[in-house]
């Protein structure tokens, strides 16, 4: 199935649950799947496969040196091969936040660190000790982006270019609490249920899947996203035909066109690919719109 007709609304309503990693505090062995940076990886746990965010260890974000280093230094250590993952806690997006062991006993989040091919995160793990003991070495030493002195910090690095920012804690780290939404600005809640079988029914009722649980191709055309351009024939944004009974339920308006989420810029319709591969086990959205000719920001929270 091409990319124009990828229905629209998958990207927000994620049929594909996943079930989480582990309970908090639970060691468990998977096989790393996937790098997508070197501090974001998906493991294959059982039969489930779940995206998870390493703690403590922040990455250069793509675009900042080191970045290529740092993937591909994780790639080489745990790609395809078998892990031991312990979940911590779970970010703002849903992701799980967890330590990685590699075969060998060696603690991938804290080799990283100490590399220098990772900041110690101290927003979100200022108590942990080693890791700032292993940054600090990192930078006497001046290995890996410690060569440069001045380098930017990938959190920093995220807030200066419109990138989506992500916040977590631990029971032990009680001074570090993520910034609340204003009441107004709070999130709408799709559902309390989160279970494959609401999203299916959801899916369902939207005519985006027939009772039999296969693809309705004729409803999915009827989603096909098109591009919007400006008067100049730069890029706008997505809209989508014939969303108004559905839409209405996430917040959306028929001739809504939707230029952003989570701080990335809408370009093409090839673009959902990557923005359903990014943001598949997110349940948080920040979505721009322009309703009208004026910006508009939709906030949802999926279950």
């Amino acid at each position: 199935m091409g990319t124009r007709t990828i229905p629209f609304l998958f990207l927000l309503i994620g049929l594909a649950a996943v079930p989480a990693v582990a309970s908090p505090g639970e060691r468990v062995t998977g096989t790393v799947q996937t790098v997508y940076e070197g501090d974001l990886v998906a493991v294959k746990i059982g039969a489930a496969v779940k995206d998870v965010r390493l703690y403590g260890a922040d990455c250069p974000e793509i675009g900042q040196p080191f970045s290529d280093e740092a993937k591909a230094f994780v790639t080489e250590k745990v790609l395809d091969k078998e892990v031991t993952v312990e979940l911590l806690t779970e970010d703002d997006q849903g992701k799980p936040v967890v330590t990685i062991e590699l075969a060998d006993g060696v603690n991938l989040n804290r080799a990283l660190v100490r590399g220098g091919l990772a900041w110690w995160d101290r927003e979100h793990t200022p108590k942990d000790r080693e890791l700032r003991r292993l940054n600090a070495q990192a930078i006497a030493e001046g290995v890996g982006l410690w060569a440069d002195p001045v380098s930017l910090s990938p959190w920093d690095y995220r807030r200066s270019h419109g990138l989506p920012l992500y916040t977590y804690r631990l029971e032990s780290e009680a001074e570090v609490t993520p910034a609340q939404p204003a009441e107004e600005e709070k999130s709408k809640s799709v559902s309390a249920k989160g279970d494959m079988e609401y999203k299916r029914n959801f899916a369902v009722g939207a005519g985006l899947l027939r009772p039999d649980g296969n693809v309705d191709l004729d409803a999915v055309m009827r989603h096909q996203p098109r591009l919007v351009r400006g008067d100049d024939g730069a890029a706008v944004g997505l809209t989508a035909n014939g969303i108004g009974a559905i839409a209405g339920s996430l917040g959306f308006r028929d001739g809504d066109v939707i230029t952003a989420v989570n701080g990335m810029r809408i370009t093409s319709e090839a673009q959902i690919l990557e923005l359903v591969n990014r943001f598949k086990n997110t349940k948080r959205f920040q979505v721009n719109v322009l309703r009208d000719g004026k910006p508009v920001t939709v906030p949802i929270t999926l279950p």
